[in-house]
């Protein structure tokens, strides 16, 4: 069995000091940063800001004291100890309930102490050599290079490429996935995985550990012994390995094997699979084989990981256009967009002559109805000369993949969507600059545009 991160040296200061100095640098302007600063040079919040803010070499001398402290603990291995000791005013975990501004659903964010961030970024660099194995190639939330266009691009193109083999599709999702994952067995799973390196099990240990820590400290005891925090520095690499084993099952070993003359055949239940973070959406041309797959799925969810898929899971005909033109099925509405399969062609391809479908890529409604009206805000901001803040141009930016990644081209050329969206670029690197920008110039611009 195949181990990762072998005899890895945590506890280097060479490695410590490399994790948390761009986490660092990153965050500056916090307050928690300023408070961590003060606790290390036994002086005021209200002082080390103030250093901070004027004094590069006071920001690298901290740092340099706080990577020799964690090494320290690692190497005697009082973790737990350490992130109570440091700044004790602060709880270990503050929860927050925040709404969700894709789907709308309330979801409760863990903001860690600091000093538990710097650990859990440790954790998350040492073991990357293990996600990057481990993880899979259409697993595709919060990961560099993979994220929701490229999720995108693959569904456009099986859908496109491959009619008959995702003829249908089911869509299910793991009820409350961050929450609900047990302790025991994503513990079992990390060390026979890094079975090799027994530091670094410490670590992941030690924060697995913390987690209960917190939830006794604000009085919730029955939370204790499931969950990992969302939005923290480790969280989404741990779910995304953990849910990994679900791809593999369902790439792997998601098949039957049917006998006949006796002959024995091994047909595979899907033909194509995509995790986006706790959401499932599996293809198939079989409907009765993608059917028995879900119910693979849902028992191998429940029995190996621990989680529950929702009943509410859904299994449907993927839309097309049938001779006449009139439309079947249903669209898939996955990641915020929404896939429309049209009438089907014929191509050659040599001596091969294949059949193909005409997909069509939109963005879900309510997603397109904020962005358009971030879009129409921006807009009316720079007409009246008023100053646009970073928030709201960062704001408008965010919506920026999905329209650009979206068979929306009419409407970007009709409003000049790209032309306002490097504007938009172009206030937020002034604001990062520190330089004011002018009102007048983008005035200017954008009354030229819709002249």
């Amino acid at each position: 069995m195949k181990t990762y991160c072998k005899r890895k040296d945590i506890s280097n200061i060479d490695f410590v000091k490399n994790c948390i100095t761009p986490f660092l640098y990153e965050r500056l302007d916090k307050s928690n940063v300023a408070k961590l600063f003060a606790y290390y040079n036994g002086i005021s919040n209200t002082k080390s800001r103030k250093n901070i803010d004027s004094s590069p070499e006071y920001t690298t001398d901290t740092i340099e004291k706080i990577a020799g402290s964690i090494s320290e603990n690692l190497k005697s291995r009082t973790v737990v100890e350490h992130v109570i000791a440091v700044t004790p005013n602060e709880a270990i975990v503050t929860y927050r309930e925040i709404v969700d501004g894709i789907s709308g659903k309330r979801r409760e964010l863990g903001l860690e102490k600091l000093i538990f961030q710097l650990y859990e970024v440790i954790a998350r660099d040492a073991c990357q050599e293990m996600f990057d194995a481990k993880i899979g190639e259409f697993q595709v939330s919060s990961i560099k290079g993979k994220g929701q266009s490229y999720g995108k691009k693959y569904i456009k193109k099986w859908i496109s490429m491959d009619p008959e083999g995702t003829k249908f599709c089911a869509k299910a999702d793991v009820r409350k996935c961050y929450p609900s994952i047990p302790h025991n067995r994503l513990k079992e799973l990390l060390h026979r995985d890094l079975r090799k390196s027994g530091d670094l099990l410490y670590l992941l240990d030690s924060i697995i550990y913390l987690y209960d820590c917190a939830n006794l400290q604000l009085g919730r005891p029955e939370l204790c012994g499931k969950g990992i925090l969302i939005g923290s520095p480790l969280s989404k690499d741990l779910n995304n390995y953990y849910m990994s084993y679900l791809y593999h099952y369902i790439y792997e070993q998601l098949a039957i094997t049917t006998v006949r003359r006796g002959k024995e055949k091994r047909t595979r239940l899907v033909s194509h699979a995509m995790i986006y973070a706790d959401d499932i959406v599996v293809f198939g041309g079989n409907k009765k084989h993608l059917h028995q797959a879900m119910k693979l799925i849902i028992d191998f969810t429940r029995k190996f990981l621990g989680l529950e898929i929702k009943k509410t899971w859904e299994k449907f005909l993927v839309s097309y256009n049938d001779s006449s033109g009139k439309s079947k099925g249903r669209n898939l509405d996955f990641m915020g967009f929404v896939f429309r399969g049209c009438e089907a062609f014929y191509r050659d391809y040599g001596k091969v002559k294949k059949r193909l479908k005409k997909v069509i890529v939109t963005v879900r409604d309510s997603i397109f109805l904020r962005a358009r009206r971030k879009f129409y805000l921006f807009i009316k901001l720079i007409r009246s000369k008023t100053v646009v803040t970073k928030h709201k141009a960062m704001s408008l930016l965010a919506y920026n993949g999905w329209i650009k990644n979206s068979d929306s081209h009419k409407f970007q050329s009709k409003e000049h969507w790209k032309e306002i969206i490097n504007i938009a670029k172009r206030m937020v690197s002034r604001y990062e600059k520190g330089q004011p920008y002018e009102t007048e110039k983008y005035y200017k611009k954008v009354r030229k545009m819709y002249a």
